[in-house]
């Protein structure tokens, strides 16, 4: 697979995986839901749809990019709860927190060229706009959505009661 975002994966998003995937609310159903990487079912329904609709790849940009002994390594617990294989970039992961979380971003994006990107995290960790603020105690959500469609010029998802 190419090293650059082209014409085919011009779209990525930088996620965050403890607040945004794994919300806070989650703790009350299993106090190890972070360290086993227990995702709800309606984080991984949000970061799949918003991949769907904008062709989006995912580069995870989270701790948990660290492997830890007798725990599935990040991109396949996602996988295991759900999430498109096929939504993760070639380069899923930033050296993030090997180094801080803008300057792996900001790596990442410098080795792969010139990207559309946004990211999703609890944690303010760079100014630009481009970073959708995630309550950590919700996660994703319709509202996040929406945000990230509106950003990469998508229409918003509309739900009919």
């Amino acid at each position: 697979m190419s090293d650059s975002c082209t014409d085919k994966t011009p779209r990525v998003i930088f996620l965050d995986i403890d607040g945004p995937m794994i919300p806070g609310t989650m703790f009350l159903i299993d106090r190890m839901c972070s360290f086993h990487r227990v995702f709800p079912a309606t984080t991984i329904a949000v970061i799949n749809e918003v991949c769907k609709r904008t062709g989006a790849k995912v580069v995870l940009n989270t701790t948990h990019n660290r492997p830890f002994e007798n725990v599935p390594d990040i991109v396949d617990a996602m996988v295991n709860f759900g999430f498109d294989r096929g939504h993760f970039h070639a380069f899923p992961k930033t050296m993030y927190p090997d180094i801080p979380r803008d300057l792996a971003v900001k790596e990442w994006l410098n080795k792969r060229g010139d990207c559309d990107w946004i990211a999703f995290d609890d944690a303010r960790f760079t100014d630009d706009e481009r970073l959708i603020w995630i309550d950590p105690d919700c996660g994703l959500h319709l509202g996040y959505l929406n945000d990230a469609l509106e950003r990469f010029g998508e229409a918003p998802c509309l739900i009919l009661m």
